[in-house]
């Protein structure tokens, strides 16, 4: 009797775990979008466009992932760290979500990535000019770019190109001490290298860049650009650099120069002022500008936005987000977050936008990198070199998290 007993407890056993067994296959896959709707740095970036592109990535997946549905939710990090910090607290620590995408700002994901660690969560990074994290783990995903690497792409492309000299106009933000120099200007030899800082100095509690009004651009000591110069501009978001562009403009007097190499002015080709700086404005892109993918989603994102182009950023988010799902996909059972993202760095990855790619032990994605050189008179966008550095990615090394998160 009480062998009976015992095998119908053990039996009952079986079918509640079943049963739980079941519920946690069905259910939802969570994507959380931490971005900011607000103008200016973070909302030119990504925005409240972001949720749209993500949606419709899921959408083009197919709308669910190992016959699981997808939700998607998000929350405005108002541009502040510790805002966006509380929201990946609560949303990691309440399973609001399993996995965390977008985050327009730098200083806001170097605030989240600790909590991400802590609490064993996958974030997805696209904000532009963010610096990729140096340690192992499986938990943070530099997906839309690396700026350093794309940087050293483009200064040696350039040197190729047979430039002898670069100024360089440095609009990275600088608390009065020795402006940080990228170090990739630093290892250019050219036949001269001038380092110019912004006269505006930072102000505030959040060290925001203030754009200089009455004091010059361009320090009063140095000769001033001529004609036939170039200028490299280092740092700066879109949003800043339109801030400076007038006053440069001025300084720099009405004929164009030859070349400007300026990252930022990619978001920045339909402004008068902007092609008014140079014949020539030369750019990374980390996808190909003429591939039918590009071209096909460009096209679409334009005619349900009002004619809006799609940023790098907003390009990046979409692509992020179905390596997320196609990664979900090939472990079929939902899986901790950890184990979701080693699987994204040991999967070749391959999509229409970004074309190969892989993800290094820390977690930066490697893909082609392109150089451009955009006309500003005729509006002609010309390759001048490519770069697959995917290859080499596999063979990056990394420094060991002290959280242990090499491990699901």
């Amino acid at each position: 009797m009480f062998g009976s007993i015992r095998f119908f407890a053990v039996l009952l056993g079986l079918c509640v775990l079943s049963l739980a067994t079941a519920a946690d296959d069905s259910a939802p896959v969570r994507i959380g979008i931490l971005t900011t709707k607000q103008d200016g740095r973070g909302g030119a970036i990504g925005g409240s466009a972001a949720k749209r592109i993500v949606q419709q990535a899921v959408a083009d997946f197919g709308g669910t992932v190992a016959g699981r549905p997808v939700q998607v939710i998000e929350s405005d990090h108002q541009n502040r760290p510790k805002v966006g910090a509380l929201i990946a607290r609560h949303w990691l620590q309440h399973g609001k979500v399993d996995v965390i995408l977008d985050v327009p700002n730098a200083r806001v994901q170097e605030a989240v990535q600790p909590v991400v660690r802590e609490l064993r969560g996958l974030m997805m990074v696209n904000g532009v000019g963010y610096t990729p994290p140096k340690s192992c783990g499986s938990h943070i995903v530099v997906w839309t770019y690396d700026l350093t690497a794309m940087s050293n792409f483009a200064l040696a492309a350039l040197k190729e190109e047979g430039f002898e000299a670069l100024t360089v106009l440095n609009l990275e933000p600088s608390s009065g001490k020795e402006p940080p120099l990228n170090d990739i200007a630093r290892t250019v030899h050219f036949a001269r290298f001038e380092a110019l800082t912004p006269s505006g100095k930072v102000g505030g509690k959040d060290k925001k860049m203030k754009a200089a009004q009455a004091a010059p651009l361009l320090p009063p000591d140095m000769q001033p650009l001529r004609a036939d110069e170039s200028l490299l501009v280092v740092g700066g978001r879109p949003s800043t650099l339109r801030k400076y562009v007038p006053q440069l403009r001025a300084e720099i007097g009405q004929e164009k120069l030859p070349q400007i190499v300026c990252q930022a002015c990619a978001g920045l080709l339909k402004e008068p002022d902007v092609l008014a700086l140079a014949q020539k404005i030369y750019f990374v892109l980390p996808y190909d500008a003429a591939s039918d993918g590009l071209i096909g989603f460009v096209t679409r994102y334009k005619t349900e936005n009002n004619g809006q182009v799609p940023t790098m950023s907003q390009i990046g988010l979409y692509a992020a987000t179905q390596a997320y799902l196609r990664a979900v996909s090939q472990l079929g059972k939902p899986q901790p977050a950890a184990l979701v993202g080693l699987t994204l760095r040991q999967t070749p990855q391959q999509d229409a936008v970004f074309g190969q790619s892989a993800i290094t032990a820390a977690g930066i994605r490697r893909g082609t990198h392109y150089l451009y050189a955009y006309d500003t008179a005729d509006g002609t966008l010309e390759e001048l070199a490519r770069q697959d550095v995917s290859a080499a990615a596999a063979g990056e090394g990394c420094i060991a998290d002290a959280v242990g998160a090499t491990k699901p």
